[in-house]
Order: structure tokens, then C-alpha cells, then sequence
């Protein structure tokens, strides 16, 4: 029996230069980060139910560490929600 194949021996892998693609080395050039996929998180709170708020995701360079933003859209529903809650802070709605 002859040595277990890697797959870079492969029948029809590919050993030639890469093809060049203007367009791809333009972007490749700018060097623009991917867009991150929009994600919201949705929250229940006791006295004014659910809040549904944009999440952006922010990460720092060479660290493990994140950081969470939660924004409400301008004149949304869960803008003037959070509006409430930050006026009434702990007090109880009862």
C-alpha cells in the first residue's frame, strides 16, 4: 500500500498561478472590512413588555473581548420604551 493522499495530490487540483480578477484585487486592495449581519435581541421587561433593539457587536483587535451596543431606531416603539424606562428608572408601575 502506498502513502495516504493530503488532497493537495489530488487528480485536477490546481497548481497554476491564480487567476487575476480586476475587480476582486480592487476590493482586495481597499482593504474594506466585512459588513456584519444585523441582529436584534429581543427583551421582556416587567411593566412594559417586550423591547426589541438592534445589537451591534463590537470586537477589539488581538482580544477575545466584546462589546455590546443596543440602539433603538429614532421614534421607534422601543425608542420611546426606553425613553420610559430611563425616566422611570426603578420606581414600580403599579
Amino acid at each position: 500500500m502506498g502513502p495516504l493522499s493530503t488532497g493537495r495530490d489530488a487528480p485536477g487540483a490546481h497548481r497554476g498561478p491564480a487567476v487575476r480578477q480586476p475587480a476582486f484585487e480592487s476590493l482586495w486592495e481597499q482593504r474594506i472590512p466585512p459588513q456584519p449581519t444585523p441582529v436584534t435581541r429581543t427583551f421582556l421587561h416587567p411593566d412594559l413588555g417586550t423591547i426589541t433593539l438592534e445589537c451591534d457587536i463590537l470586537t477589539v483587535r488581538d482580544s477575545d473581548l466584546r462589546l455590546l451596543v443596543y440602539t433603538a431606531a429614532p421614534g421607534s416603539e422601543a425608542a420611546s420604551r426606553l425613553d420610559l424606562l430611563a425616566t422611570i428608572g426603578l420606581q414600580q408601575l403599579t
